[in-house]
């Protein structure tokens, strides 16, 4: 193994990484971590960190130059030392690992182990070999070689000038993330752009995302992250703890953590979230304010993080996307929706999003029942609490699916994201009287980003079966049966439904558009005649539910003979209703029937996502090399007939560019906002893209990307 290195002849005029303090004539004359070489072998070569990053459970390798041979009574000994204070509160054993005794061969074993072999020059160059054990510590040391007497004297030591980052494992099958397919490490691992789906279920688009984990930035805050959790040594050994820390710290609500989130809709202070081209940007602007939380982010932004961090340090993780994703506030399992007596609707704190962002961690769960390894859902926006902070997970896809909440972490509020059913109660003769129960109008898919490509993937089916079927009717009510109210739901039958609606709408909405038109068919299918009550409702909304404009609202009451049904077609005229949109306003089209006589109530929605004009990204070259300058051009349309101002440009990409924002003057009417810039790539790539987006007073969140092949 040691022919892949230097054979020695140049190892007195040490150079790349040894260091070279030339403090004392001693024995060690450098040391050298070996970066780049030590980077092939555990896949690490492009953390663009100086210092060396290896992966657990995996042999690496040190190099070091002495001014002269050992002599026989002397050896080589190798320190591990990390200044982290938490660890450091476990005591020394927990901070420092002495490697005294070299072996011949490795073994399986729960302690580091290193072996010494002559690297050429006479037995002045000396190869270490390290194997750190399969659940080693993730954390950051120093590295300290020492020349011992037989006798224990200390003869010499050098500290290297490089640090040495530790982190798990998803190559190596005794690590808890270890993943078996290579395509999928290479995606979930290694890959460093990507797209997160947003919009509606109705129609669900990509949005572009930088997660550039490697850059330089990324993973000395990662760990500190590790350190601002308070995480003990064998906590930072285990995926699942760490994953979980993960989740607290990238929300600022508990910790002082990344990203402070926002809904408000007013993002003075700080940056719209829609705003944002990926996630280094905001970790840079972390780091350069000494860990002060940046503003402002919404879920895609807190699981764009997530992926970025997880990947960092090593944990296949990716961003997953739920649409039309309840939010149980009472933790009940269901997504309860209550009337007065006369069907006008009650607040309630349950809503449902038109979709909901988070992440999932592939490892072993070795603190659950056997059958619960694999995906786990892990959530960094800060919506209820848990174990009193605002974290969620690590929670297995295996238990949802089965609905046993029961097991950690967090089943009960995950479960009711993808599977609640919607309970509708009316309050009348001072109780509550079920009036209909839609079992999917919750967790109407689950997408992520496929594998090498950013076509959607559709993974609905690991987080549960078909709506109505037997098995996920008893997931349902397994986990209602773990939920706070489990007596209200259990044995309650579904008021038979013989009137029917149904919502169509064909028409896309963007900026400009004046009205728009959607039909709704009610029909009665039942033998008796029906008096049915139709309330139509459209609202602008936020893609949390939350409802900032009711556009238009209509009450029709109808009598339907067995088998009738009415068509009501409806144009609704938007005006100025869409000035100040940005890529997650929509337009929500509710409507529900009441019959009468059975007091039955069937419910109909569709959420049309307001489409905003595209960011135009354009380059003479497609192929380029590192380090040599490409100039891009950056174009977007002004769709309104008034100025935009306050407007700019952001641009990133991993490998590409670190994060530019380039401001331009006003844009007048159906004019083009356009400017050009130029970036020099760092790192070579068949397919690294660069990410831009356009945001103004008037509007936020216009996005365009491009590819290039770096060389």
């Amino acid at each position: 193994m040691w022919g892949r290195f230097n054979d020695g002849k140049d190892s007195k005029l040490p150079d790349g990484d040894f260091s070279t303090e030339e403090r004392h004539k001693g024995v060690i004359q450098g040391i050298d971590l070996l970066k780049k070489d030590n980077g092939l072998l555990h896949f690490t070569s492009d953390y663009e960190i100086l210092d060396c990053v290896v992966r657990r459970g995996q042999a690496f390798n040190v190099k070091v130059a002495l001014t002269r041979s050992l002599k026989s009574d002397e050896s080589i000994q190798l320190r591990l030392q990390t200044d982290s204070q938490e660890m450091a509160a476990g005591g020394p054993n927990d901070t420092t690992k002495l490697l005294k005794s070299p072996v011949d061969y490795f073994s399986e074993s729960a302690t580091w182990q290193y072996r010494v072999e002559e690297g050429g020059d006479g037995g002045n160059v000396l190869m270490l070999e390290v194997m750190s054990p399969s659940n080693a510590i993730i954390c950051c040391y120093s590295v300290t070689v020492l020349v011992k007497s037989s006798d224990g004297d200390n003869i010499d030591s050098e500290q290297s000038n490089r640090k040495l980052y530790v982190i798990f494992n998803p190559w190596l099958p005794a690590d808890d993330v270890y993943m078996k397919s290579e395509d999928e490490r290479k995606e979930y691992v290694l890959n460093e752009d990507g797209v997160i789906f947003v919009g509606s279920s109705y129609r669900p688009f990509a949005r572009d995302w930088e997660f550039g984990q490697f850059d330089d930035v990324v993973l000395e805050v990662a760990m500190d992250l590790l350190d601002k959790a308070g995480l003990s040594p064998s906590a930072r050994r285990s995926a699942v703890l760490v994953s979980r820390a993960i989740s607290k710290l990238v929300n600022a609500e508990d910790d002082d953590g990344i990203l402070i989130g926002n809904w408000s809709g007013d993002y003075s202070g700080g940056s719209a979230p829609s705003s944002w081209t990926g996630s280094v940007d905001i970790i840079q602007q972390y780091a350069d304010s000494n860990y002060k939380p940046v503003a402002y982010g919404q879920c895609w932004v807190f699981s764009g993080l997530v992926t970025t961090v997880m990947r960092a340090l090593g944990v296949p993780c990716r961003s997953v996307t739920n649409f039309d994703s309840a939010h149980d506030t009472d933790h009940n399992c269901v997504k309860d929706v209550w009337y007065d007596e006369s069907m006008e609707r009650i607040d309630h704190n349950d809503s449902l999003w038109n979709f909901h962002v988070w992440n999932e961690v592939y490892m072993r769960r070795p603190d659950l029942p056997v059958g619960y390894n694999g995906w786990q859902v892990i959530d960094a926006t800060p919506q209820e609490t848990s174990d009193s902070v605002y974290q969620l997970g690590p929670c297995s896809l295996a238990s949802i699916l089965e609905g046993n909440v029961h097991l950690p972490y967090d089943g009960h509020f995950v479960f009711a994201e993808v599977n609640a059913d919607e309970v509708h109660a009316q309050w009348r003769d001072n109780e509550w009287h079920i009036i209909r129960v839609v079992q999917d109008s919750v967790g109407s898919a689950v997408l992520t980003k496929a594998v090498h490509s950013d076509s959607k993937h559709d993974i609905t089916a690991l987080y549960k079966n078909k709506d109505g079927t037997p098995e996920e009717r008893l997931a349902v009510m397994n986990a209602v049966s773990h939920g706070n109210t489990p007596y209200l739901y259990i044995n309650k039958e579904n008021p038979e439904q013989d009137v029917r609606l149904y919502v169509s709408c064909k028409d896309h909405i963007n900026l400009i558009a004046d009205n728009f038109t959607f039909t709704i068919f009610v029909v009665n299918h039942g033998s008796q005649n029906r008096t049915v009550t139709t309330r139509i409702i459209v609202k602008k909304t936020q893609y949390t539910g939350m409802c900032s404009k009711v556009i238009h609202k209509k009450l029709v009451t109808e009598r339907l003979a067995p088998g009738e049904e009415k068509e009501y077609e409806e144009m609704v005229q938007l005006g100025n209703v869409l000035k100040g949109a940005n890529d997650d306003s929509s337009i929500k089209i509710q409507v529900h029937s009441h019959s009468k006589e059975t007091g039955q109530l069937t419910v109909g929605s569709i959420i049309l996502p307001i489409e905003l004009p595209v960011v135009e990204v354009t380059s003479k070259a497609s192929t380029v090399k590192v380090g040599e300058t490409v100039y891009v051009e950056l174009k977007v349309p002004n769709p309104f007939d008034i100025t935009l101002t306050q407007a700019f440009f952001e641009l990133a990409g991993a490998g590409l560019a670190k994060p530019i924002k380039l401001g331009i003057s006003n844009v007048k009417p159906n004019e083009v906002a356009g400017t050009s810039t130029s970036i020099v790539p760092i790192r070579s790539g068949p397919h690294r893209v660069l990410h831009a987006t356009f945001s103004c007073k008037q509007f936020q969140g216009s996005r365009g990307s491009l590819a290039f092949k770096v060389e």
